[in-house]
Formats: C-alpha cells, structure tokens, sequence
C-alpha cells in the first residue's frame, strides 16, 4: 500500500498527543470506575499496587487511565513497566514514548527517563546530545539521579565535551541530595543518613527518576549551560528575540520568535503570533515562507489558504530552501491550491532532492514507483528510496521496505524489509509499524507471532496511526490473543476512527449493530456506514446497503441498498456480490432473476467468499437459475465449509446423510453437523 499523497514537513515537528488510546484488553473498565474524573487517584492506587508487587495488571490499566487523562506521572509510570515488562509485555519502543510524551508536559523525571533512553538507544535512535540536554533540564528540577548520569557524560564525554571537573561537581552535589551510588565509600553513609526515604514504590520502577522534591542543593548545580537553557532562560530568550525582530526589525531573530510560539518555548504557544512574525521574516528567511506556507495549508492560527500556502512555499524554493520546492511539487503534483503539473512536481522535486531535501527524494521516488507523469521505473525510485532513507529520511526506508517485500526496482528479500521496516518504525513513521505488524500477523518474512503483531500495531496506535488502532482492534475483537473483548476493541476503533481510519469506524458501527461492547444505536451504526463508504471503505458501504435492506436505522430502502451492494462489488468486495445477489433472487427492489443472482453468487464464490460458494450451491441442488447439479453443488459447500462457512458444512453433511451427489455416510454427515454446530450453526446442532 502506498500513501496517496507525499508527506510533508516543516522546521517544527509535533511528537505526539498527551493522551494515549487505552489499549489493554482487560482491566481498563474497572480503572474507569475506580478513579472517575480523578487522574492523580487512578496514579496514587496504581503506586499502592506496584509497591506491594500485586495485581500489576490492575495497575497498568490505572496508569494508562491516568496518562490518557493527561496526567503526566500516570504516562511516566506506565512507561516504566512497559521498560521492566511488568504486568505488560516489556517494549522500549513503547516506554520510550510515554517518557516523552510526560517530558513533553513538563513531568521532570520523565525527561530524565527519557534522557537515559535517548542516551543509550533503547527503543528509540541514539541522540547523546539530546539525552545530555534532557538530563540537564531534569538535573535543575533537582530530579534525584539526573545530575549523577549527567557527571557520566561529562566523565566518558558522550553528548558534551570532556570535563572532568564538572563531572566532579556534579558527582559531589548527587552525594550530598541522597544517592548513594554518587558518594565516595567514606561519604556514604552520611549522606544516605540525611538523604530522604524514597517515596513508595520508587524503588520498583527503574529507570531511576521521581519527581519528589529534593532537599536544596548546598550549591547550584554547575556547568549546564551547554545542557539545555533553564525555563528562566527561555523566558529570557524569548523576550531578545521579541525586541530583536519587533524593534530592530532584525528578520532572522523574527524567524527564531516565531519557531518559539509555535513550540511554546519560553512562552504560551500562539500561532497566531507566530504567523505574524513568520509574515515579517518572509521573504528575507526563505525557511519563514515554508513554515508560514504550511499553517495556511493546515489553517493554524491563519485562514485555510491553500493558493496563499503554495506561493508561499514557492517563494521558499526561490529563496534557496529546498524543502519549500518539495512543499510545493506536492500541491503541484494533485492540484490544491495551483494547477495540477505532473511534469512541475516532477522538476521540483527533483531539485529538492538535488538541493539535499531528503523528502524530495522521496517524493521523486514516489512518481517513478508508479509512473505518475514519468515512464514508472522501480528501480529508479529504489535509488531514490535509498538516498532518502540513507541520508536519515525515514519515509523513504519504509517505502524501500515495502519493494524488497514484493522484489520490485531490488531484489526480494523479506529480511531486508523487515530491517528496513524496523529502522522506520523506530524513528516514528507509523505506517512502517503497521507493515511489520502485517508481516507478523502473516507470517512473512518472520515467525507469525500475533503478540509481536499486537505491540507493533500499539506501536502505530500510540504514534497516531488510526490503522493501527483498527488492526490492533480486530486482533482484541477477535480474541486472537486470548479472550475477545469487544468492548476494548470498540475504544480502538473509535480511536482509529477519530483518526482518519475509515474501516475503524465501519467496525465500530457494526459493534453499535450488534450491542456488542457499546450501547445498540441502529441510527449512529447507519451514519457512520455513510460517513466511512463516502470515505472510500468498501465494508462502509456494504454495511449501509444491509441497514437500508434491513430498515435497521433508516427506511428500509431496497434502491439504496442495490446501489450500496454494487458500488461495493464492483469495487472488488466480494461480499457486495454476494449480497448483491440475494436482491436479485429475493426480487427485492429488483426482478426476480435467479439466473443474475448465480452470476453473482459464482463471482463471490472465485474470488473466495464463502457465503457466495454455500449459496450457489444452494442454487445448484435446487435448479434455481442454474441446472441442477447435486455433485457440482457437494462440490461448492465443501469449498464454503473449507472457507469458514458453517451453513456450507452444515449442507455437505445433508448430503452425505441422504447420499445426493456424494456417497452416503451416517459418520461423516455427523462430522459435518458437529463442524457446523460448534461454528455457531444452531440448526446443525439437533442432528450431531
């Protein structure tokens, strides 16, 4: 699968939301009731827990309840077990994403979390200059540990330049704030006399960090400056730039304002602020004209203008900043807000890449892959890929990863991919999560294993990806990892559906059909099938055309539903066929036409629908639309019975039982019945 559209990206990069979908499969209801309305009392029962070693299952469902209420302490917790793997699978990947997410809202001790993570690589990409910045911000919150692992830095110079006598200093004010393993052996147990007893359950939930006050230090901690600017600096900084770029009309230091009120650095986030000063910096900072180019496109804190965004990245390309070229091509390539140019995008991007834009590669890459306005050459847009990917453009590693799966432009090569996949993943492009879900829910290329398929589809979910969200769904809905929890499942569709996903919002409307882990609500099941059919999910459309046959919701409506059923068949569900079919045998909305109902049925039937094989066969023993046939109709119910249809099992055993078209057999009709009953077949369960 391809994304339809390139991405895009500006100097400021958003991370990740706050709140996180709630995706344990059990517990989560009950940590709902135990703490309603209340975040810090979902974190303080789940602190209980964990510091008695007890129901960490429990506890995780607390933490998650807490973090997706925005409390940063139950996002840090959390991310502490998914580190451990306790009462939860252990995933770095995962815990290194809660650290930052509760960094993001100002939790200190998940900065210093997150810190150790960025500087080992565990479960993110190594950053030793960032991981430095970050234990730095938690040294000066007085976050016990921080300023110990920072001495280490300095000590073994990784992140900061070797200092020897601020590794010292900072040794020595860790000792005197109560962590032993700071102390020289004479001064231990001193300082572990004056030092503080750890909060409860501290202990239990390394990395180390809490965000317990400290006592005051005998002096301030030494030599951060090259470990990331205090609040008060940032203030600071702030109000330098503000008369820099509003008094002296200084257009760069209007530029660096602008990046600060986006990000909140030193001051509330406004957009609208920013957009003003992005205005003064453009043309003279070309890079102002990109930034300002994407919010009108996004219509943050400016009006939606999509003709304003593309001059605006326009002038970025002139100017010399390779990433507005790539902005453009891409409006370029499908027409918003400029005249669509194939042969434009192509020439942008391609000096986008020729420029060092890494995205620009990527895009290119997209184009020849498909032959959009070029002769398609997959080998071609595997170089692309390859520059893009090597050069630290992630995108281009998943979509490289996804010609090595199917040996398209390189040789197929399944390990490969799924390096290539993983090198994505962790650098946060969530469709490559999903891709390495895929592979392990299949079986290609890797081990199936559906627990590894679930974290990486959580991977995608916590990251954003409302497929994600939906794979992840099916699996708990299903019961593919133990027992199905429909009402789990129907969160994660929500979550996926809120997120652009169509399919997630079909499965949570046809939940609410059925009354399964929400509340039955024909009416919203039938607005949202319309929602997500008009959004291009076939099922959508399938579903709406069974709401419309069934008056479920809406006026029974045989038209609509003949129209649904079509649009959804002639789109290649093989279930719209089938249904399609019924109407015409029924005569439902239509004539009665046996002979188009077997048409149909047998198109459902090739393409593997089982429902289509059982009912064509159905036409077969009768003679209906077709000639009688018993042996080809033995012969279709096997195949739908083979495919998961009871109703084809339960039909092949009527005829072993009256032995028409196959040879009798008591024993093997029994078989079959049994087969169908234990399926959900009720009728074949009086004649086991």
């Amino acid at each position: 699968m391809r994304t339809s559209a390139a991405p895009r990206l500006g100097l400021a990069l958003v991370l990740c939301s706050a709140a996180l979908p709630a995706l344990s499969i059990g517990g989560v209801a009950r940590a709902q009731e135990e703490c309603p309305g209340d975040a810090e009392l979902c974190v303080g029962r789940a602190n209980t827990l964990v510091s008695e070693d007890r129901d960490l299952e429990r506890a995780v469902a607390l933490y998650r309840e807490a973090c997706n209420r925005g409390a940063s302490e139950g996002c840090r917790r959390l991310g502490a077990l998914y580190a451990l793997g306790r009462g939860v699978e252990r995933e770095l990947p995962r815990a290194a994403t809660l650290f930052e997410v509760a960094c993001d809202q100002g939790n200190l001790a998940g900065c210093m979390n997150y810190g150790m993570m960025l500087l080992h690589g565990h479960g993110t990409r190594a950053e030793p200059r960032r991981a430095t910045q970050l234990l730095g911000r938690a040294c000066r919150g007085q976050v016990r540990g921080a300023c110990g692992q920072l001495a280490t830095c300095y000590r073994e110079g990784i992140g900061v330049p070797v200092d020897p006598t601020r590794a010292a200093r900072l040794t020595e004010w860790e000792c005197a704030n109560g962590t032993r393993a700071a102390c020289p052996a004479d001064a231990r147990e001193e300082a572990v006399a004056e030092a503080p007893p750890p909060p409860a359950g501290e202990d239990a939930l390394p990395p180390p960090g809490s965000d317990e006050a400290v006592p005051d230090p005998p002096f301030e901690p030494p030599g951060l400056e090259d470990t990331g600017p205090s609040p008060e600096e940032l203030a600071e900084a702030y109000r330098h730039e503000r008369r820099q770029c509003e008094r002296r009309r200084d257009a760069s230091a209007c530029f660096r304002l602008a990046q600060l009120e986006l990000d909140g650095t030193g001051v509330e986030e406004d957009a609208e602020a920013a957009a003003d000063h992005l205005g003064r910096a453009c043309p003279s900072v070309a890079a102002a004209c990109n930034q300002l180019g994407l919010l009108h496109e996004d219509g943050r804190g400016v009006s939606l203008d999509e003709t304003r965004a593309a001059g605006l990245f326009q002038q970025a390309c002139e100017g010399g900043f390779p990433l507005g070229c790539s902005n453009l091509g891409r409006l370029v390539e499908v027409g918003r807000g400029v005249a669509r140019d194939l042969g434009q995008a192509h020439q942008l991007y391609e000096q986008a890449c020729a420029s060092g834009a890494l995205l620009g590669c990527n895009n290119l890459g997209l184009l020849y892959e498909e032959g959009v306005g070029v002769e398609a050459n997959p080998s071609r847009a595997a170089a692309l890929y390859t520059q893009a990917c090597e050069g630290g453009a992630a995108l281009g590693c998943y979509h490289l990863a996804l010609l090595a799966e199917e040996g398209r432009g390189t040789p197929r090569d399944l390990s490969r991919a799924v390096e290539l996949h993983e090198r994505a993943c962790e650098r946060r492009i969530s469709l490559a999560c999903v891709a390495l879900g895929d592979l392990r829910e299949a079986g290609h290329g890797l081990a199936r294993d559906l627990d590894a398929a679930a974290r990486m589809y959580a991977r995608a979910c916590d990251l954003g990806d409302g497929l994600g969200c939906t794979r992840l769904g099916v699996l708990v809905e299903e019961g593919a990892r133990g027992d199905a929890d429909p009402q789990a499942a129907a969160r994660l569709y929500r979550y996926g559906c809120d997120h652009g996903e169509a399919h997630g919002c079909t499965r949570l409307g046809l939940l609410m059909l059925s009354g399964q882990g929400v509340a039955r609500d024909d009416e919203r099941a039938a607005e949202i099938f319309r929602a997500s059919c008009a959004n291009g999910d076939l099922r959508g459309c399938t579903s709406l055309g069974y709401v419309f046959e069934r008056g479920r919701g809406v006026p029974q409506d045989f038209t609509i539903a003949r129209q649904q059923y079509t649009a959804a068949c002639d789109g290649g569900l093989l279930r719209g066929c089938n249904n399609l079919g019924f109407l015409y045998l029924r005569g439902s909305g239509v004539p009665a036409d046996p002979g188009r109902a077997a048409e149909l049925f047998e198109r459902a039937c090739r393409g593997g629908n089982a429902l289509g094989c059982s009912n064509l066969g159905t036409l077969h023993l009768d003679g209906s639309g077709t000639p009688a046939d018993p042996a080809r109709a033995a012969e279709l119910f096997r195949r739908a019975c083979t495919l998961g249809a009871p109703r084809g099992c339960f039909n092949l055993g009527l005829l072993h039982e009256a032995g028409n078209g196959v040879g009798q057999s008591e024993s093997r009709a029994r078989e079959l019945f049994t087969r169908a009953c234990q399926a959900g077949y009720r009728a074949a369960c009086d004649r086991r």
